[in-house]
């Protein structure tokens, strides 16, 4: 066990109220948190992973953020020497919020992403019979859904890499139709390569990266009905080829 300490607050570039506060409901969304009371500058969260149940209360203002601990059962928690412990998964839980939260608020919005309205409607054109929409219902996730590509280097000027790190391909791998919503998508990228990952929607919402492991990249969704753009790239700008799954968990 370790010290449960002060909340660690994390300073952003400085945003609007309403911002700060969309770019908190999408990340506790994300986490599958379920959200119990919210007021201005504070939310209040639970998540239920396995045995483990925290309740969290997130604090922000324009130019920061901070996890504070509430409660929770199924974690190792004791006082010492007049100090609060608990189990280091709790952080574990945190800093994945706090990630969250931080891609999140780069993620721009529609008014920023318009100057590529026309590369939308061209690089839908692009899909051809070999490389057709993949359909997702949420029955469609009883088991994972597979696919495969390769990231053989940029050819051009890429639509994402404005707003996400790495090197990236001039048109997205694969197109996913989302026929209804999905409360939880995993995106998750098996490689030997060092990738990257982004989700444009049809309305301009992009989300970059996501958490990264020894074979590759994962990157956990909610998504409403549409269609999506998936881009798979490098950080590195090396080509590699790759497994994608698709998941609920």
């Amino acid at each position: 066990m370790v010290p449960l300490g002060l909340a660690e607050t994390t300073s952003v570039p400085t945003v609007t109220s309403e911002k700060m506060q969309s770019a908190c409901m999408r990340a506790l969304q994300r986490r599958r948190y379920r959200v119990l009371h919210e007021s201005p500058g504070n939310i209040t969260a639970y998540l239920q992973h396995r045995s483990r149940e925290i309740t969290i209360r997130v604090e922000y203002s324009e130019r920061a953020f901070s996890i504070h601990y509430v409660n929770s059962s199924g974690l190792a928690a004791e006082i010492r020497n007049n100090q609060q412990m608990i189990s280091s998964r709790y952080f574990r839980y945190t800093r994945a919020l706090s990630r969250t939260i931080r891609q999140e608020l780069r993620r721009p919005q529609y008014s920023e992403y318009n100057e590529y309205s026309d590369y939308n409607e061209y690089s839908a054109s692009q899909v051809t019979p070999a490389d057709p929409a993949t359909t997702i219902r949420p029955h469609d996730l009883a088991q994972p859904i597979v696919l495969s590509g390769d990231f053989s280097g940029p050819r051009g000027p890429s639509p994402v890499s404005e707003f996400c790190t790495g090197s990236w391909p001039e048109f997205a791998q694969h197109e996913l139709v989302v026929v209804e919503e999905l409360p939880f998508l995993l995106i998750d990228v098996q490689t030997g390569g060092i990738p990257t990952l982004a989700l444009v929607s049809s309305d301009g919402h992009v989300w970059c990266d996501g958490e990264r492991s020894t074979t590759g990249i994962s990157m956990p969704v909610s998504l409403p009905p549409g269609r999506y753009e998936l881009f798979v790239g490098s950080h590195t700008g090396a080509a590699f080829t790759y497994d994608l799954h698709l998941s609920r968990d």
